[in-house]
């Protein structure tokens, strides 16, 4: 009881890696299902989908080195697609996003488009990242080329994080266009929920009636504990 009731309120652990997602290592284990997710929250597996609607599109799997494969998408003839998985919260507990990284390579592009949106509980889309330009093979994380520092300082001080979905969008003029995704990292904090102001005074209630009633029960002998 002493140590629940020490906890309300109170970080757990701090979690340094939230989620992960690098896709398998070889053609006979690929899975687009998350490596590791933080105790107290669920990741979902990545999906690719069409920019514009949000409709599933196929996906494929190619090894980018021995031991490492990556995650590919094609333009496609709809236009643009997208990489789009999601992280929520169990009950009881909200999570804070401090630092992101995406592998990213585009290849066979006349040109390209470089997008990374997050749509953090049911609140409106903030890009954290645009940018253009043709074929590339590069890390984004915060602080690189095309990344909005101005949206990702604001984004990162967010502690109420329920829900998070992200969309990473890579597209290139050719139709031919292919887009590798890997290593998708995202780093911070789980946090608990802190129990209303009613609950507590609840909570410091009940206490104080167990007290009292241990207080009451008397040993064989006739004296009170």
């Amino acid at each position: 009881m002493l140590a629940w009731l020490m906890g309300i309120g109170l970080p757990v652990d701090a979690a340094t890696l939230l989620a992960s997602w690098s896709f398998g290592s070889s053609l006979g284990d690929q899975t687009n299902l998350p490596d590791v997710v933080a105790a107290h929250l669920q990741a979902s597996p990545v999906d690719g989908i069409v920019a514009s609607t949000g409709a599933i599109v196929p996906h494929s799997y190619v090894s980018v080195a021995p031991g490492n494969m990556a995650m590919r998408l094609r333009r496609g003839d709809d236009g643009g697609n997208a990489f789009r998985f999601t992280l929520s919260a169990d009950p009881g507990y909200t999570f804070q996003i401090t630092d992101a990284s995406f592998v990213v390579k585009l290849s066979d592009s006349a040109g390209a488009n470089r997008n990374v949106s997050v749509w953090p509980n049911a609140d409106p889309k903030v890009t954290l990242l645009d940018s253009a330009g043709g074929d590339l093979a590069t890390t984004f994380k915060p602080g690189s080329f095309g990344w909005k520092t101005s949206n990702w300082n604001a984004f990162v001080l967010r502690e109420d994080l329920q829900t998070l979905t992200l969309r990473v969008l890579l597209s290139g003029n050719s139709l031919n266009t292919k887009a590798d995704i890997d290593h998708i990292t995202l780093a911070g904090n789980v946090l608990p929920t802190p129990l209303p102001a009613s609950g507590l005074l609840a909570l410091a209630g009940l206490t104080g009636v167990l007290f009292v009633a241990k207080r009451r029960v008397a040993d064989d002998d006739g004296s009170v504990r």
